[in-house]
């Protein structure tokens, strides 16, 4: 299908996609909105929650000791960091956050499942311009066996695929050059 690797169908998953979490469309300023369906948020279980956490070179934050979660938000003050990484399962998908160019990049190059199809290049990246709303870049990351979803400021919204049976549930975040204020993080699970 697509001329494209289906690490779904190798793996027995059953299925093939992303986007597989209901969410709510509107078109704002000529520009479609996305936003987890309001439903959503009824049916989390939180983990784990701190906030006010300073991100340096040297302070990196890591959690490490994850059940499976499938919802992590992030409320991150750019302050003077050139870059912020969020590193997830082992580094297998990671979140990079260039605050001088404001580009958001959601890569899955060091899955070991890579996705190839009849591109000249593999597609494992994606990015796209995001701005801060007062100081402060809201990510929430919706995880699912074989996507990840990403809406960011109540704004934009971006997903990718990756496969892993056996995913490491670990989260590492730093920063490069600087120092950025994680003011808020909450990792929670779905009631099934």
């Amino acid at each position: 299908m697509w001329h494209r690797t289906l690490w779904s169908h190798e793996l027995s998953h059953g299925w093939s996609g992303s986007m597989t979490f209901p969410r709510e469309l509107s078109i704002v300023e000529n520009k479609l909105i996305q936003k987890p369906y309001k439903t959503f948020y009824d049916n989390l279980n939180t983990i784990f929650k701190d906030n006010d956490i300073r991100l340096t070179e040297e302070n990196v934050y890591q959690n490490k000791s994850l059940d499976n979660f499938n919802y992590l938000k992030l409320q991150l003050k750019t302050d003077s960091a050139e870059k912020i990484y969020v590193k997830l399962f082992g580094n297998k998908v990671y979140i990079k956050y260039d605050v001088n160019r404001n580009l958001l990049t959601l890569t899955r190059k060091s899955d070991k499942y890579h996705i190839i199809g009849e591109e000249a290049e593999e597609l494992n990246s994606r990015t796209m311009k995001v701005f801060p709303k007062n100081d402060v870049l809201l990510i929430e990351c919706i995880i699912d066996t074989s996507c990840i979803e990403l809406f960011v400021n109540h704004s934009d919204t971006m997903t990718a695929t990756y496969y892993d049976n056996n995913r490491l549930n670990q989260i590492d975040i730093h920063v490069t050059s600087g120092s950025s204020l994680l003011k808020g993080i909450e990792i929670s699970e779905l009631k099934l």
